[in-house]
């Protein structure tokens, strides 16, 4: 994939010395501390990744560093994932008085994070505003889904700025599955 300007971002592939930046997002974002070695892995899978992606002509899945725009100082994350969704769970999905149902379908799910220290700044919705009009415009993809626990208020609204309409799952499984934000592409 390209990288994507906005107003103050880059988005961009990782690169072998991101590992730092991995780390740090790691560390900070997801509480998950990850080894030197660790983070070297997931920069080298990622570029190759990318690469074989675009070589057998499939969406460009994987993470992408934030950056100022100005000077590349890495804020944090957004990426392409691919996201099962139970959509049956949900009432807005099902026929009345269906019971649950938990099969999955596939999604183009948005990943995005951003380290403490630049939260509640925009990054995020601006990052993340930037891979939807990826996916819509270049890929020309249906709908685009976020998914967050029922406790993680920032992320959700960070999914109301993008325009997503959220969904709460009212029961417990799948435990992975707590919360989704919808967004169908406009120019349907």
């Amino acid at each position: 994939m390209q990288p994507i300007r906005t107003e103050r971002l880059l988005i961009r592939e990782y690169r072998a010395g991101d590992a730092p930046a991995y780390q740090r997002l790691c560390d900070e974002c997801f509480l998950n501390p990850v080894s030197d070695a660790s983070a070297a892995d997931f920069i080298a899978w990622s570029v190759l990744n990318y690469r074989h992606l675009e070589a057998i002509g499939q969406p460009p899945y994987g993470d992408y560093l934030v950056a100022l725009a100005d000077t590349g100082e890495p804020v944090g994350s957004v990426g392409i994932v691919p996201s099962l969704v139970p959509w049956g769970v949900l009432p807005a999905f099902r026929a009345p008085a269906a019971p649950p149902d938990a099969l999955v379908s596939p999604e183009f799910g948005l990943f995005y994070a951003v380290f403490p220290d630049r939260q509640r700044q925009g990054f995020a919705a601006e990052g993340a505003a930037a891979i939807i009009d990826f996916l819509f415009v270049r890929l020309y993809v249906r709908q685009v889904v976020a998914t967050t626990e029922h406790d993680n208020i920032a992320s959700q609204q960070v999914m109301r700025r993008l325009g997503m309409t959220l969904h709460a799952n009212p029961g417990r499984n799948p435990v992975w599955f707590q919360v989704v934000g919808v967004l169908t592409n406009p120019g349907r």
